[in-house]
């Protein structure tokens, strides 16, 4: 068990939305949980410029991520990562990733994010992955904490 190559992902549905609320809770800090409301909103998307995925091993929710897009961009945006601290550290989110990029590669040719500065596994997991940093972001988070955006090209 806990073996990241057993990684599945499938779309969220509102059915999903304890499971998210609570992986959420364990992973990260109150200032950079999402509210029910804009959780329940995004999983909701009528038009369809939002991937929201739940993160399985062994059919266990293990995690989430958003990604977000414009219709007919070439863009596309990684808004939120989220692995429960019981899985972190264990190459999940890199395996996660490393597919839904593949996937990806097909309809986009660049994705971004934006990372806390202080947030060291996050920062080395997407340097590992071929993101660069293309700007920091002074004051980016609520808590004014500094945040820097990255790239990959993923042509």
């Amino acid at each position: 068990m806990e073996n990241p190559n057993q990684l599945t992902y499938r779309p969220a549905t509102l059915a999903d939305l304890k499971i998210i609320l609570e992986l959420q809770q364990q992973a990260f800090k109150p200032v950079d949980h999402l509210k029910p409301e804009t959780l329940r909103r995004l999983l909701h998307n009528k038009q369809n410029t939002i991937i929201f995925d739940l993160i399985e091993t062994e059919q266990l929710p293990i995690g989430f991520a958003i990604f977000f897009t414009r219709s007919n961009s070439k863009k596309i945006r990684l808004y939120y990562l989220c692995i429960s601290t019981n899985f972190s550290g264990r190459g999940f989110g890199f395996n996660y990733l490393q597919q839904r990029i593949a996937s990806l590669a097909n309809d986009f040719e660049s994705i971004s994010l934006e990372v806390r500065v202080s947030n060291l596994p996050a920062y080395r997991l997407y340097q590992k992955l071929g993101f660069k940093i293309v700007k920091k972001l002074p004051a980016y988070y609520d808590d004014q904490e500094d945040g820097y955006r990255m790239i990959k090209k993923i042509l």
